[in-house]
């Protein structure tokens, strides 16, 4: 569907369900007109997405995902996006050397989700690693 046929189709949708809440015409106006902008911010946040701007695009579905909460297409695309981060934080971190410092990329993904069970097992595994390069080196050290 092309962008001009979407616009017109959520227009005539969102005054046809405000004529029926009984709010004034200008209200609806109102209504329908920040509907339609954030219509155009959906579309500039894919963009952004598109063009390898994935934190600002993300940053801008969250801002319209927190001014329509009952959007579900913000809410969703906002979640599969963030996911997708997510995975790409972790496959970086997952492919870099300890001397590459991986424990930053995993901490940059518990910060965006604080349980990510890949996340911790990664920290734990890194862990276990630098522990057993100090214990291999304090043995060499020894003899």
């Amino acid at each position: 569907m092309n962008l001009s046929l979407k616009r017109v189709l959520i227009g005539l949708t969102s005054l046809l369900i405000l004529s029926c809440t009984g709010l004034s015409n200008m209200q609806n106006k109102t209504i329908a007109a920040g509907y339609e902008q954030g219509d155009a911010d959906y579309e500039t946040a894919q963009q952004m997405i598109s063009a390898g701007q994935v934190d600002a695009g993300i940053a801008k579905l969250k801002k319209l995902s927190d001014a329509q909460p009952e959007n579900a297409q913000y809410r969703s695309m906002l979640k599969i996006q963030q996911q997708l981060q997510i995975a790409s934080m972790l496959k970086a971190a997952e492919a870099t050397n300890i001397k590459n410092d991986p424990e930053a990329a995993y901490k940059q993904v518990l910060a965006l989700d604080p349980n990510n069970q890949r996340a911790l097992e990664g920290l734990k595994k890194l862990s276990l690693t630098q522990n057993h390069v100090m214990m291999l080196a304090k043995r060499r050290g020894i003899y």
